[in-house]
């Protein structure tokens, strides 16, 4: 029983509330209210017209694309774009009328305030809440009005601006809130809202009409611009319905919008407007259309045969070999050892095609072009003619990285992304003067011009663009360093047996170096006789192609086995035809009809040959050749430790300083760019090196150990560092996901991920906690030839092998510095180590007479690729710097000898004292100077082996110093004896009698004539 007491007081408690009880309302004001307002009806006129491409275009898209950035250009993300310009003169074929009907209120307003009061109880207890409210007891008339507007046949821009005086709702000025009727108990605190406005009531607009002239142009003129042609319809039919996001005839007011032919009750308030933007009926359209998606391919060297039948493009292409000259019996025997092969992986490269329809603007400014990865459309009214530049970019994604690749240039192409064959197509629009190309029209690094016209004989044109990807470029960050070379030094028992060198004798250059970026077609005809030139997109794509019909004869050199080099000349035919898709110029029908088949039934294009098509020429036994037009591609180069089988893993020797400071007191591992560089497998003997280990193959789980043959490990210990010996040492093992160009630092005992390092950028691991490592892998000193690397992972042992080399030389190169303050004769000799002929670095300090001890650095060293493509490489080199003197000791000491070259005076004319100034060695000028102060303060400076001045004024109490500056450079290797010249001063001043005599306390004056 106490429980159901409970509940029947909650339920009481619940059910009890505040309730409304009345609504009662009185009128404390009423009386008349003018809103009479002025409405402003506005009405502007403007046409469209064919573009010319003389000017910035109109542009206009569907929807609201976005915007995305591409080595620094701007672009919408877009498929379709639509260009046009104002008409600034014209005549119509009538006037054309356009009409609004309007009504609105015209006169007073009844009104009236009311307070109303609302009743609440609460069992004996009540509250009342007042709110005050004002009440259209009354509306003024309303007026209904048409207004006409006329634009005159002779005006393509017509404006005016008419008033309507309008009462305009209450609640605008204040009289808030407005009320149809008061508010009751079912209401409350909302009134029945008053809703009625003033409005547009309804249109019309002539819809469609004809132009007589536009633009000075009249029905069916013809536009000749840029190469190209196109008609102007006739009749030509112009609207104000929308034509794509042009066009249109609005009716716009403070509260909403509407076509002027379907408006019907538009709301207005304060303001009307009638906007209309007539177009041209007919439009036509300029497809752009991208390649299809192709392989990544990267270069790396392996071990390789005189056997090519291993190199199956598409699969894989050659790029370079090299190898040695052996002497067998009689004679000198050619050995291919080595090859740079372009490898097809599973990585794809996604083309975009992007247009401007202006001028190509700098990167980080100008209007925003398109970019798709579908085709581009661009439409344009019937009649246009206009300039387009297209470009193709591409788009690389390794697993979890994606970065935008460079491309070489762009050019049009005979074939589609849907690999369909457009030759016709462009001898059609050629013939028909719609289309003007030519390589190149209008060139920049990446973008192609081209000319185009639509008119109603060819309302849509197709075209297709392709340029060369070049992978070692990505932007908006460098995810990987591509090497362009490698040097190749030795893989034959520790040294070449022979150095064979190629081309004609006093002109050859050593092959000691393996290209690993450049076109992969040239290479692709290896066997003279027998091949032509293959298209590549046919190959990797399976698209169509034309044929070029041309015999090439191209220069060459054969092996000459009583010298063991490619001295012999030699011609290389390769025959047709030749597989092309690149278009070098558009012609007519008219041009092709006895060009374009050949006895055989293949399709020609036999212009494609003219074009400027990459950045070569073959050398011909008759001149240059040009290449044709077929498509081509760069891998990615890597350069890496020669292995044993074509596994997933990449690996380069990394060179690693214990510390960076002339006195070593701590051991702080410095790793030092390039990583990867073009020497992977080149170390020196007892120095440390780091491994750089590069994944190649697709995402998935791996276990790798890195072990290496024999060295040494600097390490940490309780008492300092440790300097221990290792054979078939374990690295470091590794545990992770690995991705497509992951790639990691290894040393003894640490790993760390990869930061792409340039030449000279050092990478101090200890000064990140995330970075730290305490110990070095250290060369053996005593040993010359190759020490194996063995990388395991799950599927096997993969075997690298990099080479210690003694093969040590130095480039001596000497200045000698003239500064404003003179105290004494300074060499500046700066000293560039070689290793195997290549420059080379490590962290080794130089050490002179009396164990003075010189700092070393690091200077970048271009090495350009001896290729088609003439990429360069930056790698490193170390530079000691300073005055030696008796010796310097680097990687082995030189003994420096000296000879002096002193300043030797003739005078040549004591009336007007003339001297002449000379001296020995290698001088290329002189230095002079006056004292001042006590301090020796430089006057002037000539250059030349022989110099003349005027000494007249130069007297015996106040000498001129006279320096020669010296310089020269001198090659060297460790044990040498060089000899150095260094400068010696002397003093000039006048000792003979002339004109001009000796004045007392007179300061000398020196005047330079020049050279000799």
């Amino acid at each position: 029983m106490r429980y159901l007491l409970v509940a029947l007081l909650l339920v009481s408690a619940a059910s009890a509330q505040w309730v409304l009880e009345s609504v009662n309302c009185e009128e404390v004001w009423g009386g008349s209210v003018d809103t009479t307002a002025p409405v402003p009806v506005s009405f502007s006129f403007s046409a469209y017209a064919p573009y010319s491409g003389s000017d910035i275009p109109l542009v206009a898209f569907n929807g609201n694309p976005g915007r995305v950035e591409v080595w620094g250009y701007t672009f919408y993300n877009t498929t379709v774009a639509y260009i046009a310009e104002w008409a600034y003169s014209g005549r119509w074929n009538r006037d054309l009328t356009y009409e609004i009907t309007v009504e609105y209120w015209s006169g007073t307003w009844d009104l009236g305030q009311y307070r109303c009061t609302a009743t609440w109880r609460y069992g004996n207890n009540t509250q009342t809440e007042t709110r005050y409210y004002y009440k259209v007891n009354g509306e003024p008339p309303r007026k209904k009005e048409t207004m006409v507007f006329t634009v005159p046949s002779d005006r393509v821009e017509y404006s005016v601006t008419r008033y309507i005086y309008a009462a305009v709702r209450p609640d605008r000025f204040g009289y808030n809130p407005l009320c149809a009727e008061l508010p009751t108990t079912n209401t409350w605190p909302n009134c029945v809202p008053f809703t009625k406005e003033n409005v547009v009531a309804s249109g019309s607009s002539p819809m469609y009409w004809a132009a007589l002239e536009i633009n000075g142009l009249k029905p069916g003129s013809v536009v000749t611009r840029h190469g190209v042609n196109a008609t102007i319809p006739n009749p030509w039919h112009y609207t104000d319905r929308p034509v794509y996001p042009f066009g249109g005839a609005t009716v716009e007011t403070d509260m909403g919008s509407d076509v002027v032919y379907y408006v019907h009750n538009l709301p207005f308030s304060s303001s009307v407007r009638i906007i209309v933007l007539a177009t041209p009926e007919k439009w036509g359209f300029v497809e752009l259309r991208p390649p299809k998606p192709i392989p990544l391919y990267i270069s790396r060297v392996v071990a390789a045969g005189d056997d090519w039948g291993a190199v199956r493009p598409p699969q894989s292409f050659l790029i370079d070999s090299v190898g040695n000259a052996t002497w067998v019996g009689d004679r000198w025997v050619w050995k291919t050892t080595l090859s740079s092969i372009a490898q097809k992986t599973p990585f794809m490269l996604t083309p975009y095609i992007a247009a401007y329809t202006s001028d190509i603007p700098t990167p980080g400014s100008g209007l925003p072009g398109v970019i798709s990865r579908d085709s581009v459309r661009i439409y344009m009214p019937l009649g246009s003619t206009t300039l387009l530049n297209a470009a193709v970019f591409w788009r690389l994604n390794l697993g979890g990285h994606a970065t935008w690749i460079d491309s070489f240039a762009t050019y049009l192409r005979a074939v589609d992304n849907n690999g369909v064959l457009l030759a016709d197509h462009y001898e059609e629009a050629g013939a028909k003067g719609k289309l003007a190309y030519e390589t190149p029209y209008s060139w920049s690094r990446s973008w192609a011009g081209f000319a185009t016209a639509v008119d109603g004989s060819m309302q849509g044109l197709i075209t297709a663009w392709y340029a060369p990807p070049d992978p070692c470029r990505q932007w908006p960050m460098q995810i990987y360093h591509c090497v362009y070379s490698q040097h190749v030094f030795t893989k034959v028992n520790g040294s070449w047996v022979g150095y064979s060198r190629v081309g004609e004798r006093g002109r050859q250059w050593p092959i000691n170096r393996l290209v690993l970026v450049d076109w992969l077609i040239p290479r692709y005809p290896h066997i003279c006789e027998v091949d032509g030139f293959r298209d590549l997109m046919n190959l990797v794509a399976g698209d169509p192609v034309l044929y070029y019909w041309h015999i090439y004869r191209l220069r060459a050199y054969s092996f000459n086995p009583q010298t063991g080099d490619w001295d012999i000349p030699d011609v290389c035919v390769l025959p047709p035809p030749h597989q092309v898709s690149l278009i070098s110029k558009v012609y007519g029908l008219s041009q092709y009809r006895n060009t374009t088949k050949n006895p055989y039934g293949y399709k020609l294009f036999h212009q494609t040959a003219e074009g400027p098509f990459y950045d070569y020429v073959f050398g011909g036994v008759n001149g240059d050749e040009k290449p044709a037009g077929w498509t081509d591609a760069l891998p990615l180069g890597i350069s890496s430790m020669v292995p044993n089988s074509t596994g997933p893993w990449a690996l380069f020797l990394v060179p690693t300083t214990a510390c960076t400071s002339l006195i070593c007191t701590e051991l702080k591992p410095t790793l030092w760019g390039p990583a990867p560089g073009p020497t992977p497998d080149l170390a020196l003997g007892g120095a440390g090196y780091s491994f750089l280990l590069l994944y190649l193959g697709e995402e998935r789980e791996a276990t790798v150990r890195i072990y290496v043959e024999m060295g040494h490990v600097v390490e940490k210990s309780g008492d300092g560092v440790r300097y221990r010996w290792v054979k078939n040492h374990l690295l470091a093992e590794i545990k992770r996901k690995w991705k497509p160009f992951d790639a990691v630092y290894v040393g003894p005992g640490w790993h760390v991920d990869y930061k792409p390092l340039s030449a000279c950028q050092p990478l101090e691991l200890s000064a990140d906690v995330a970075l730290f490592a305490n110990a070095v892998y250290v060369t053996p000193a005593n040993w010359t030839g190759p020490v194996q690397v063995l990388v395991e992972d799950g599927d096997g042992r993969h075997h690298f092998v990099f080479f210690i080399s003694k093969d040590v030389s130095y480039k001596i190169v000497t200045n000698t510095p003239a500064p404003m303050y003179f105290t004494t004769p300074y060499l500046d000799t700066t000293v560039y180590l070689f290793l195997n002929g290549v420059p080379y670095f490590h962290g080794i300090n130089a050490f002179g007479e009396g164990g003075r001890q010189w700092q070393y650095a690091c200077a970048p060293a271009p090495i350009r690729a001896r290729s088609l493509l003439g990429g360069s490489d930056h790698t490193s080199q170390l530079v000691v710097s300073g005055d030696f003197w008796g010796h310097v000791e680097l990687y082995g000491s030189l003994r420096i000898e000296n000879l002096f070259s002193r300043p030797r005076f003739e005078l040549v004319d004591p009336q007007r004292g003339v001297v002449r100034l000379t001296a020995e060695g290698p001088v290329r000028g002189f230095a002079f100077y006056l004292q001042h102060d006590g301090t020796w303060v430089k006057v002037g400076e000539a250059g030349g082996l022989c110099v003349a001045v005027n000494a007249s004024r130069v007297y015996p109490w106040d000498p001129v110093l006279v320096l020669p500056l010296v310089g020269q450079e001198v090659t060297a290797s460790p044990g040498d004896v060089v000899t150095l010249w260094r400068p010696q001063t002397a003093l000039l001043f006048k000792s003979w009698a002339d004109s001009v005599g000796y004045q007392r306390d007179a300061r000398s004056e020196l005047q330079i004539l020049g050279k000799c």
